[in-house]
């Protein structure tokens, strides 16, 4: 409990969808708590990551053991359903980039693969291979990557890779992005179902092309507390405060280089506009927060931080008056601007009023542009989604009416962890692509359905077989005859020793699971005997519900 700022830090774990609110969505937190929901909290969706969940303002009453549960709910959860049902409409009315999208997950009458470009070669290929700082091969494309390489990339347009977790298709993604790319595609869509897999394939990508030095216009979309630190600058955000900070900084002299159409002196021009845009700027921002505590727009309980607030700019406007514009008299800010303005039109001989106004209106559209960069009006979000090279973000926080992903056509749509998106989730990314690459393993990593859903949708269609109604679009593509013509698996795996790899792939998998590392090393025999076992069994029965 951070009591300063009154703000719960909980470890969590979220069913169903990622986490991607807007960073200014209004979040609440609620509870079952003697059989009434109830709210306990607001969630600080700016503090929030993948695995602590930050609310302000949490109430008493709220249960923090483990095991408890939270409900989120705002109005962002009825625009998400709404995205994501009106992404299945356009699939189903064939108005996606490939109008024949719905076909190819119908097991029954899915088309006939297309043969679209040249398979790439070995030596194409061996353009990713890394070496260790000795000059030892420390990581190649295997053959089955290299074979499955190859057929994803010549037949489409829906391109289906089954990648088994720890079978390398992370990297996969990202040599493939990468080849896309060194290819002439000039728009990519990167999504999936969670944000770490986004992640990760993100900064793979980008290392990739860092290493061969191949141009790269990145955006990544999202709650900022869930991106990486390595792609924060890469973060919309942070692109948009770049900009922003950029135009600033080239303001003045912009501004100063126009003195010549205004009539009037550069020096002249200049320090108007240090007078306007670090004196009146800062003065209108006083009379706004004495506005508000003039109106009662709060309660008296939280004055004193406002009144603090406007102190605080008081004292600031004070010290630029004084150190910039050598101002060392008393006044109201207003009254000091006044005389600052006078002793300037003076000192330049400026007396054209009609002058001066023109140029107040030059940096005030000047201003209104920067402030406009910081509104969703601005469409700043939509431009990156249209003009960036690589496009990242989860499959529902992609679907944001600001970002236009819908209107696009990008000349590939990869998404990871496909089998575990539900449908709709899948439709918001694919409808954009004019070719589309799903890679997923439904064996594993199946869509979790809630219950409830399951049943009411078995209700509705007087359907009973639960296999059915929950196969993800993925498993229904893959397992069709036309996934059985495009589809690769990957099978050598690379995380686990052989023998766990070995129980994995007879619990999951028709056909096994090939091991491509070694047993632990020697030094793991040392560790107490109930650790020495590679596979070590834990009977926590007795613990009941704490096991």
């Amino acid at each position: 409990m951070d009591k300063r700022h009154e703000k719960l830090r909980i470890p969590y774990r979220k069913e169903g969808e990622s986490l991607d609110y807007e960073s200014d969505a209004k979040v609440e937190a609620l509870q079952e708590i003697n059989g009434e929901l109830i709210r306990v909290g607001n969630v600080d969706i700016r503090e929030t990551t993948q695995s602590t969940l930050v609310l302000e303002n949490p109430k008493i009453r709220i249960q923090t053991n483990i095991g408890d549960t939270l409900k989120l709910r705002s109005q962002q959860d009825l625009s998400s359903f709404i995205r994501r049902r009106h992404a299945v409409t356009r699939i189903l009315n064939a108005e996606s980039a490939i109008p024949s999208l719905i076909n190819y997950f119908e097991p029954l009458t899915c088309p006939h693969p297309q043969y679209l470009q040249p398979e790439p070669n070995d030596s194409d290929l061996d353009a990713y291979n890394r070496y260790d700082k000795d000059g030892e091969l420390s990581f190649s494309l295997n053959r089955q990557q290299r074979d499955a390489f190859s057929k994803l990339w010549s037949y489409g347009p829906l391109s289906l890779l089954q990648g088994p977790p720890g079978t390398g298709k992370t990297s996969f993604i990202a040599s493939f992005i990468h080849y896309a790319l060194s290819q002439g595609a000039q728009s990519i869509l990167l999504a999936s179902q969670s944000h770490e897999a986004v992640n990760n394939a993100a900064e793979k990508v980008i290392e990739l092309c860092q290493h061969s030095n191949l141009p790269l216009d990145v955006v990544r979309f999202g709650a900022e507390g869930m991106v990486s630190e390595k792609l924060h600058p890469y973060h919309s955000s942070s692109i948009l405060q770049n900009y922003r900070d950029l135009f600033r900084s080239e303001m003045r002299v912009r501004i100063s280089a126009m003195n010549r159409n205004l009539g009037l002196p550069n020096k002249f021009v200049e320090r108007w506009f240090d007078i306007e845009y670090q004196l009146k700027r800062l003065n209108r921002e006083i009379e706004r927060l004495t506005t508000k505590l003039n109106k009662n727009e709060i309660s008296e309980a939280n004055n004193n931080p406002l009144i603090a607030r406007i102190n605080q700019r008081l004292e600031r406007f004070k010290k630029i008056a004084s150190e910039k514009f050598g101002y060392a008299g008393e006044g109201t800010p207003e009254e000091v601007i006044n005389q600052l303005s006078r002793e300037t039109m003076n000192q330049f001989g400026v007396t054209s009023l009609d002058a001066v106004s023109r140029l107040e209106q030059v940096i005030a559209m000047s201003q209104e542009w920067v402030d406009r960069l910081g509104t969703l009006r601005g469409n700043f979000e939509e431009f990156l989604a249209k003009t960036r090279s690589l496009v990242c973000g989860t499959c529902v926080g992609l679907g944001r009416s600001q970002f236009g992903v819908a209107k696009n056509r990008y000349d590939w749509v990869i998404v990871d962890e496909a089998a575990r998106a539900t449908p709709g989730e899948l439709a918001i990314a694919i409808q954009s692509g004019r070719r589309v690459l799903l890679v997923g393993d439904h064996r594993q990593l199946p869509p979790l359905y809630p219950e409830p859903v399951v049943r009411k949708i078995s209700i509705e269609l007087n359907y009973s077989d639960r296999a059915v109604l929950t196969r993800s679009d993925f498993e229904r593509a893959f397992e069709s005859d036309y996934g059985k013509q495009v589809g690769a698996t990957l099978r050598t795996q690379y995380r686990m020793a052989p023998p766990i790899g070995e129980m994995v792939s007879a619990c999951f998998y028709p056909k096994p699971l090939e091991p491509g590392r070694g047993n632990p090393e020697p030094w793991f025999n040392q560790l107490p005997k109930r650790l020495s076992s590679i596979i070590t069994w834990v009977d926590t029965s007795d613990a009941g519900g704490e096991s």
